[in-house]
């Protein structure tokens, strides 16, 4: 008898744990999915800049710390809990397949890239997005509400910071300035603001009470306004399109309500008097068909180049994020990081295939939502639509830009796509969750063997990305520390541990080989050669990884492999002119000039081809064309010139020393250490090109244009004698 009082009570404690475990799993499950929302609220603030190799970033501030939250957060929820609910239908699960197939595609792009740990990185980035989409997709309805009220929070703090800075602007005299935000350029920062937007008004609308709904209005005005001031065409063009498609929606399924689209239509005219009373906008606008031309048509020419990339490799595309790396072979244009075309930057670096694959999705996910968003109530419905307007303005802003590589803007996406999902699967009568370890969207998925073995692919996949996201996290940092270092001996050392961290990372072994080089101690100079053909293995298309190589190379003492070293720089990179500049220097010092003037020719050629007229608006000018110039005319005037070359050489100066001007226009002082020793650097080019331009007018008889010249050239450089300039000559070519 005792026996059984014994087995009866353990049974009974047996189904009091049963009972506690489900909420414990749903008190993990809240817990998870409110930090994940949290960190894509929080995305614009921190994670707002895409990880550009130009970009020092605090390694806080990377699109790994982000990955790294999203992935901890998902791990200890897979561990600690015994299920994820993810509302399953048909068409639904339609959607998380063709998700599932798009990520396959973007792991098959890895096979084969041209930089392995590029394509490790955007991968992962890649699938966070999935992870903030599956996790959102799980909210029940009455938490799903809060996702939108989030959304239009973080766009009002984002509208109120990027007025306040155009407020300081136009204060200050700068009465053209676009307002940044916390982005990294007012693009980016437009687009997420077109997006927020159509989730602002919905809440407008869905909100009850008088005074909230005024509240809600005068967020969205802001909004509104604050798109103007950043001068986005792209983001003016998307949030115009999906305020139509919000107002057709809303048209069609709330028949009842036209007040609500009256008050869309408001906004919509509130929009174009932004435009043309904000002089920010309105000048872009107006210079779209004249001065800044030259913009779309550089646009135009990327996406040439883009479209060639494509079908060079129509499978697996270049690898996932090394669109930089094969974009300087296929282009005739300025150099760029993005496509400035996310669905054509996706086909040249995954393949068509991916493409297709991504668009699909997008398709099945829309008709899936607009299908059910009937069967929910009008009040829940409003909410759908917004988000929907806000996926539409995203994507539309996608094809003119690429906001898709931007943490805050893809994580905000992967949120509205998420929401939408997770509403319209609660909106048929009778659903109810499907309940599986990784995703649900096959039946046969429900043996215990299955999902254990799902269970443990779920935690491996998200572990890796984690380990991966850590690594990179803490290299960075120690990259950081070796560019800020004081010397080379605590540079190397920063480097070494970088390395130690992340030894895929070409970047970090150039950078060691670049300290090395700075001493002069001959088996650093070897320690440096091989860490540079490290990378050129690592990183095969990346120019500036020969130019490291050739270095070693004349450091110790291998001219002809220095040579090698640079032709394969030029290989890859037809508009490589800091390669050209420095292969010719290489031959001046081997007595072979006529092979640099050449060069030097060259890179003056590429100034008046595509390349130098069709530019990036915010990219710097290359000031390699003003050191070509100065060389090629201290080569020329060694000879017996004509006349007409004389006319030929004062076309380059006068175009080389145009660049520099311009270089000159574009600086200013907040840009860093390293690019005011390039202004330094900057101005004693332009004052030598000023000197031989004012030599060469001399000799064609123009002496006040020679006269003029020479003034700005002591302006720029005192120490430069405009009287016997040969002896400031020989100096310069010792330099």
């Amino acid at each position: 008898m005792k026996m059984r009082f014994q087995g009866a009570q353990a049974k009974g404690r047996q189904k009091e744990v049963a009972k506690q475990i489900p909420s414990i799993n749903a008190y993990t499950r809240i817990t998870t999915l409110f930090t994940i929302v949290i960190a894509v609220a929080l995305s614009p603030f921190l994670w707002s800049f895409p990880e550009l190799p130009t970009l020092e970033l605090h390694p806080l501030r990377t699109p790994a710390m982000a990955n790294l939250i999203i992935f901890t957060v998902a791990l200890l929820h897979v561990l600690f809990t015994n299920e994820i609910h993810i509302r399953h239908k048909t068409n639904g699960g339609a959607v998380f397949a063709l998700l599932f197939l798009f990520l396959l595609s973007c792991i098959a792009s890895c096979i084969g890239s041209i930089s392995i740990w590029e394509s490790i990185l955007e991968l992962v980035n890649t699938l966070s997005f999935a992870v903030v989409f599956i996790a959102v997709s799980s909210f029940e309805a009455p938490f799903a509400f809060s996702l939108p009220l989030v959304t239009s929070l973080a766009g009002y703090v984002e509208s109120l910071l990027a007025l306040r800075e155009y407020a300081f602007s136009h204060t200050a005299g700068l009465k053209e300035w676009r307002a940044f935000g916390t982005f990294q350029n007012p693009n980016l920062l437009g687009g997420y603001l077109a997006m927020c937007l159509p989730v602002m008004l919905s809440v407008t609308m869905h909100l009850r009470q008088r005074l909230l709904k005024l509240v809600g209005v005068l967020v969205s005005v802001i909004c509104i306004i604050a798109i103007a001031v950043t001068g986005s065409k792209g983001a003016f063009m998307a949030l115009l399109i999906s305020l139509l498609l919000f107002s057709l929606l809303l048209l069609a399924r709330l028949q009842r309500r036209r007040y609500d689209v009256l008050f869309l239509l408001c906004c919509l005219m509130l929009l174009v008097f932004a435009t043309i009373a904000i002089p920010t906008l309105r000048q872009r606008i107006i210079s779209a068909f004249g001065a800044q031309l030259h913009s779309w048509l550089f646009r135009i020419f990327v996406w040439k180049a883009t479209l060639n990339i494509a079908i060079a490799n129509p499978i697996n595309g270049s690898g996932i994020g090394t669109f930089y790396l094969a974009y300087p072979k296929f282009t005739t244009v300025g150099p760029t990081y993005t496509a400035h075309n996310s669905f054509l930057q996706i086909a040249s670096e995954c393949g068509f295939l991916s493409l297709a694959i991504f668009i699909i999705f997008i398709v099945f996910w829309m008709r899936h939502s607009i299908k059910l968003m009937w069967q929910r109530a009008q009040a829940e419905s409003t909410l759908i639509i917004g988000s929907i307007c806000g996926v539409v303005s995203f994507l539309i802003h996608n094809i003119v830009d690429c906001t898709w590589y931007v943490p805050a803007t893809r994580l905000t996406f992967a949120l509205l796509l998420g929401f939408t999902m997770a509403m319209c699967n609660g909106g048929e009568p009778g659903s109810r969750p499907y309940q599986t370890d990784v995703d649900g969207f096959t039946p046969w998925l429900r043996g215990s063997r299955m999902k254990a073995i799902l269970k443990g692919f779920a935690i491996l996949a998200l572990l890796l990305c984690s380990f991966i996201s850590f690594t990179h996290v803490v290299a960075t940092y120690h990259a950081l520390s070796g560019r800020r270092a004081e010397n080379a001996f605590f540079a190397i050392e920063a480097f070494e541990r970088a390395i130690s961290w992340e030894p895929l990372n070409a970047r970090h072994r150039i950078a060691l080989a670049n300290a090395l080089l700075s001493l002069s101690e001959p088996n650093e100079h070897k320690r440096a050669l091989k860490e540079a053909l490290i990378a050129t293995r690592l990183q095969p298309t990346r120019a500036a990884n020969y130019h490291t190589l050739a270095r070693a190379y004349l450091a110790l003492g291998e001219h002809s492999k220095a040579i090698r070293a640079y032709n394969e720089a030029l290989n890859v990179n037809p508009h490589d002119t800091l390669g050209m500049c420095e292969l010719a220097r290489l031959y001046e010092r081997l007595g072979d000039k006529e092979k640099a003037l050449r060069l030097y020719e060259r890179v003056i050629g590429l100034m008046r081809s595509p390349y130098g007229q069709y530019t990036a608006i915010d990219a710097p000018t290359d000031v390699n064309a003003l050191t070509a110039s100065v060389r090629m005319a201290s080569l020329k005037l060694q000879k017996n010139l004509s006349e007409r070359e004389l006319s030929k050489l004062a076309e380059d100066l006068k175009l080389a020393i145009a660049l520099g001007e311009s270089y000159l226009g574009f600086f200013h002082p907040e840009m860093g250490e390293a690019v005011v020793a390039t202004r330094t650097k900057v101005e004693s080019e332009l004052a030598y090109a000023y000197a031989y331009y004012a030599l060469v007018k001399e000799r064609l008889g123009d002496f006040d244009e020679a006269e003029r010249a020479r003034k700005r050239a002591l302006e720029l450089a005192p120490v430069i004698e405009h009287e016997g300039f040969t002896e400031g000559d020989e100096e310069h070519e010792e330099k």
